[in-house]
């Protein structure tokens, strides 16, 4: 749906406006608490590592295996989530990356001019095309006296948004809709724009900032006229319209992706992990269990040499 960048400008009397229309997830894994030192309630258990070397650990209850469908649940539940972070970056990503060019297929006229303000036709063509051509928006600038539309809109964004609509059926025009006092069309004066949605990636808030204070400034000088100001707002947007725009979203996007990844990944780790904790063989031995310790019985036997305490 065409819409405006709630932006504009207007001298001279204000506005006509009668009214304004404002432009993860937790799992519980229940598994037995293991540590390397004693806490309270724990109990030793030993597991051979490689080697056949003994480890000692302590846990709060037996350590049973987990099965190889309950570890392929839990790393699709984890992908699944590792997935969204992907989707989350690569959105951030485009955000942040310059617009591609679109192809829009434009009706040929660029310049409807029913009050006769424009006097750089020809300049201002060549403007809105070499706009159209870096960009594939086709822009059009149309002009109007108050009385063509205060009748039947309640204001100026009203009047834009129907002159689109009643033009075109694609989201890919867009409009300068510039309106005038028929009494006194060079002092009172507003204009308002109107965009298609596919227009959102290149011409960002930020492009139309730009655009809009380029195009007032040179409204508002009385040596500019309404066609040399159009025409220089165009010619500068060739320099920036094109640029990506990192904003408030893009780095809110990106920060999220992120973390999410991160915390997808730490779980996807862990989940790993404790499966393979789990498959170890624990037998539960006494505090007083000591691991066996090689013993050099060339020079004979010492009963003292004893595992145990």
């Amino acid at each position: 749906m065409p819409h405006g960048h709630g932006g504009g400008g207007s001298h001279g009397g204000g506005s006509h406006s009668r009214s304004r229309h404002g432009g993860g997830s937790s799992v519980h894994v229940s598994a037995p608490r293991i540590s390397r030192s004693y806490f309270n309630g724990a109990r030793r258990y030993m597991y051979r590592g490689f080697g056949g070397r003994e480890y000692f650990v302590y846990c709060d209850k037996e350590p049973k295996p987990t099965t190889v469908g309950e570890l392929i649940f839990s790393l699709m539940f984890s992908l699944f989530f590792v997935g969204m972070g992907v989707v989350i970056f690569v959105l951030a990503i485009s955000l942040v990356s310059p617009p591609q060019k679109l192809n829009a297929r434009c009706s040929g006229y660029h310049i409807v001019d029913n009050i006769g303000v424009i006097d750089n036709q020809p300049r201002l063509e060549q403007a809105l095309q070499a706009f159209e051509d870096k960009t594939g928006i086709c822009p059009c600038v149309v002009t109007v006296y108050d009385g063509f539309w205060d009748t039947s809109c309640s204001d100026i964004e009203d009047a834009a948004y129907y002159e689109y609509v009643t033009r075109w059926r694609d989201e890919k025009h867009f409009l300068i809709f510039y309106s005038a006092s028929e009494m006194s069309p060079s002092t009172v004066w507003e204009w308002h724009d109107m965009s298609g949605d596919d227009t959102d990636r290149i011409i960002t808030d930020g492009h139309f900032a730009v655009f809009q204070k380029d195009l007032n400034n040179s409204l508002r000088s009385r040596s500019t006229s309404v066609g040399e100001s159009l025409e220089a707002a165009f010619r500068n947007s060739l320099d920036y319209m094109m640029d990506a725009t990192v904003d408030a979203d893009g780095v809110i996007f990106i920060l999220m992706g992120v973390f999410w990844e991160v915390i997808s990944v730490t779980t996807m780790v862990m989940f790993i992990r404790s499966f393979i904790i789990s498959r170890r063989k624990y037998t539960e031995v006494s505090e007083y269990y000591k691991p066996p310790v090689f013993q050099d019985y060339s020079k004979g036997y010492n009963p003292s040499d004893t595992h145990f305490e």
